[in-house]
């Protein structure tokens, strides 16, 4: 008994260390675990195939059509004004704007009728000579196959007097034309820029008494880049076609306005590089009174939008897919990163338009990307639509 209390401690601590033995060998060891992928998180959106147009951007100001320096084909005392003909207001084409003197423009028709009269008496007394001579010949006997000398039947004097009559029907149109020149008249429905004329002041053939601006159309004058050019249309020679479509804008003002291209300027500015566009647009100073007519002024700065024909096949997308070097970062289906290189064809702050390697509906990148590769696999967080 007293063997058996000596050794039951043994015993205990046998069985402690079997057991603990047992447990550390019968636990399984942790797991091991393949490396870590970390996915890059992109933002990406559709490449789209683009429209018929490119709005491109250019600046310009407004412009008289025609603007006309008024200048009296005769000199005379000024004698009416129409009192509307002062800076700024409107005249319809034929309207009066003023009178010269027209005291000797009249008495130079007068002369210049009597004159014709005299002309044409003389032509007709050398006529009636002319046949009275071929008479008296007709009735003399000659020797065979005589001719008469050309002044028996009056033929120089006849045709002197005929160029008389000319001359004489000459000045009378003449000093027709000069009188009607002494009553100025709007050549087209206008505006009256500057004037210079008062009753009583004399004005001199020649000398510019007025501005007048044309106030059907006027005319934007845009620049833009020659690159571009061959992407425009002007109207035709005959003008049944329209230009490329035109959208103006005057800044600050909300006023929006339509015009056509009407010709392209057929050179490059030495200074800034830049090639001249003509764009016409109606009723300018809404004269007709179309519902919706927005006035402008002519020298106002203004901004456009040509919509321009580009080269088939253009894809838009973001402009923030657009990488340096021109390249841009597609992720196909399986989630993996390719990078392409693209022709850049326009660009502005939000849209590009390229030509390359990237189909319709391919997802682009458009967010920052560290360290980019091709295979790279990416996380979608963001579709930009």
């Amino acid at each position: 008994m007293k063997l058996l209390n000596k050794c039951a401690p043994i015993f205990v601590l046998v069985i402690a260390i079997s057991l603990a033995f047992f447990f550390i060998m019968g636990k399984k060891g942790p797991r091991k675990k393949g490396p870590k992928v970390h996915l890059v998180a992109v933002e990406v959106a559709k490449a789209k195939r683009a429209k018929n147009f490119i709005p491109i951007s250019a600046t310009g100001t407004i412009q008289a059509k025609y603007e006309v320096k008024l200048v009296p084909q005769v000199s005379g005392l000024i004698t009416w004004v129409d009192p509307r003909f002062l800076r700024g207001e409107f005249f319809k084409k034929g309207q009066l704007l003023f009178k010269i003197d027209d005291t000797n423009y009249i008495n130079a028709l007068e002369e210049a009728k009597a004159r014709l009269t005299l002309a044409r008496l003389e032509l007709e007394k050398i006529k009636a000579k002319a046949e009275i001579a071929k008479k008296e010949w007709e009735l003399q006997e000659h020797k065979g196959g005589e001719k008469p000398l050309p002044l028996v039947f009056y033929e120089p004097q006849y045709e002197n007097a005929k160029q008389e009559v000319k001359a004489a029907l000459s000045l009378v149109k003449k000093a027709k034309v000069d009188l009607e020149r002494t009553v100025i008249k709007a050549p087209f429905d206008c505006y009256v820029k500057s004037e210079s004329v008062e009753v009583g002041h004399f004005v001199r053939l020649g000398t510019q008494v007025a501005e007048l601006v044309y106030s059907k159309q006027a005319e934007v004058v845009l620049h833009i880049e020659e690159e571009y050019v061959p992407w425009l249309k002007a109207k035709n020679l005959h003008g049944s076609n329209k230009g490329s479509l035109v959208h103006i804008f005057i800044p600050g003002t909300g006023v929006k306005l339509i015009g056509y291209i009407d010709r392209i300027a057929p050179f490059v500015n030495d200074k800034t590089r830049l090639t001249d566009l003509f764009v016409l647009i109606d009723d300018p100073f809404c004269t007709l009174k179309k519902v919706g007519c927005q006035k402008v002024a002519i020298g106002t700065f203004v901004t456009a939008k040509i919509m321009a024909t580009p080269p088939n096949n253009l894809l838009i997308i973001p402009s923030a897919a657009l990488k340096e070097d021109g390249k841009v970062y597609i992720v196909n289906e399986d989630k993996t990163l390719v990078i392409k290189k693209v022709e850049v064809v326009y660009l502005t702050e939000d849209r590009a338009w390229i030509l390359g390697p990237i189909q319709p509906e391919e997802s682009v990148v458009t967010s920052q990307v560290l360290g980019p590769s091709n295979g790279m696999k990416v996380k979608i967080v963001h579709f930009n639509p």
